[in-house]
C-alpha cells in the first residue's frame, strides 16, 4: 500500500491556499551563518578527541548534572533516583520511536493502536509499524491545530499507546 508522505500530504492540504504575506521558513536545523571563529578555534584545538563514538549515555558529570537539573526543573521529588536514566539523542526521532516502546511496554496493551497527529511526522507512523500497533491518525479538527478525538470509537482509545 502506497501512502503520501507526510510533505506530500501538506503540499496537497496546502494547494490553492495563497498566504497574505511573504510565508516564513520554519525549517530548522540548516545553518545560514559560519560560526564564530572561536568555535573553530576550539574544535581544532581538540580534534584529536572527535575519534571515535561518545558513550551512547554522556559523561558521569552530564548525567548527574542532567538528573538534577530534571529533577528540580519537574519536581521529581526522588522519582529519578540516579543518574544515568538520561539518554541525549542527535535528533528526534530516536527518543519518539523509544517513547513508543517505553509506552507500549507500560501499558502492557495486547493489540495496541498508537494515536498521532495528521499531518504528522513521518516517525509516528514508522513506530507504529515497528511496534506492530495499529496506526490511528487523528485529523486535525477545522481551523484547529489539535486533533479531532470526536469520530475515536472507545475500543481504539482503550488500545491506545499514544503521543498525543
Amino acid at each position: 500500500m502506497s501512502r503520501q508522505g507526510p510533505f506530500d500530504q501538506l503540499k496537497t492540504l496546502l494547494t490553492g491556499i495563497t498566504p497574505g504575506d511573504t510565508p516564513i521558513d520554519l525549517t530548522i536545523g540548516s545553518p545560514q551563518h559560519a560560526p564564530p571563529a572561536f568555535v573553530a578555534e576550539v574544535i581544532a584545538k581538540n580534534a584529536a578527541g572527535f575519534m571515535g563514538y561518545p558513550p551512547i549515555d554522556g559523561t558521569k558529570n552530564f548525567q548527574r548534572a542532567t538528573h538534577d537539573w530534571v529533577a528540580r526543573r519537574y519536581g521529581l521529588n526522588g522519582w529519578m533516583r540516579e543518574a544515568g536514566g538520561i539518554l541525549p539523542l542527535n535528533g528526534s526521532r530516536e527518543g519518539l520511536f523509544c517513547s513508543g516502546v517505553t509506552a507500549r511496554d507500560i501499558t502492557g496493551k495486547s493489540n495496541p493502536v498508537m494515536l498521532f497527529a495528521n499531518p504528522f511526522y513521518s516517525t509516528y507512523p514508522a513506530a507504529a509499524h515497528g511496534l506492530s500497533a495499529e496506526e490511528v491518525p487523528l485529523n486535525a479538527r477545522p481551523g484547529s491545530v489539535l486533533p479531532d478525538w470526536s469520530d475515536v470509537p472507545e475500543d481504539t482509545l482503550d488500545r491506545a499507546i499514544s503521543y498525543t
